[in-house]
């Protein structure tokens, strides 16, 4: 488990590179019909926005990158794919669930180092981060928060990956058909779902994609896995 925190104050160059068609066409050819060209997808895109939380995605093609302004405070940066990243100057490897803490107030760059696509979710949140006053993780004391379940309501995983002054980030697997039991405080989750699943919670369905956030108010008295395999997710509470 790697859980790192950076602050580079480092400007990044971008080369592009541009080919030339050495071979061109007889004169006798007929010049190809060209359609219209559909626009790229942005590589950052702002999915989720309230009071509490900002949640952008970012989908990278191999070797592309991404700038982050200057105007985005301290983040947290969640592996959806898993891939190698240069994080404004600093070369990191992350699997898939796992999260990296950024600081914010810079301009600064994303670039895959990976050859094939990568997706990420970046967490903004309103209350600042303040990692170096983790309770636990981000080079702190190990988080030892570990808690699991087998019975008739099926099997639960939770695994606290870091807690500061204002959220706690775990991840969470429950098995087919089961529910997480811990959830009863009055705390508002940011759910991210690592693989397509399905998901009731408090008397809600959810089909959520690989990546797609899930903003819940207040406790969860009820949050299952509807689905007949078992799933992976990211859950922020904030405080």
């Amino acid at each position: 488990m790697r859980i790192a925190l950076f602050a580079i104050f480092a400007a990044s160059l971008i080369t592009l590179a541009t080919a030339q068609n050495l071979n061109p066409p007889s004169p006798n050819s007929t010049p190809p019909k060209i359609g219209p060209m559909a626009k790229p997808a942005p590589a950052l895109q702002l999915t989720l926005s309230n009071p509490q939380v900002k949640v952008l995605r970012i989908n990278l093609p191999p070797h592309g990158s991404v700038p982050i302004r200057r105007e985005i405070h301290d983040y947290v940066l969640l592996a959806i794919t898993g891939g190698s990243l240069d994080a404004g100057g600093n070369l990191v490897e992350l699997a898939a669930g796992e999260p990296l803490v950024m600081r914010g107030g810079w301009s600064h760059t994303l670039r895959s180092r990976s050859e094939q696509p990568t997706s990420w979710v970046l967490v903004e949140t309103t209350n600042a981060l303040q990692p170096e006053k983790a309770v636990c993780g981000l080079g702190g004391a190990n988080c030892t928060q570990f808690r699991f379940g087998k019975g008739d309501a099926g099997e639960y995983e939770e695994n606290l990956l870091f807690e500061t002054l204002s959220v706690r980030v775990s991840r969470i697997k429950l098995g087919a058909a089961s529910g997480l039991p811990t959830h009863t405080d009055r705390r508002d989750h940011l759910v991210i779902a690592m693989k397509d699943c399905n998901l009731s919670v408090n008397g809600g369905a959810y089909d959520s994609k690989a990546g797609d956030s899930l903003w819940l108010r207040g406790a969860l008295p009820e949050f299952r896995n509807t689905g007949a395999e078992p799933v992976q997710l990211v859950m922020m509470e904030i405080k």
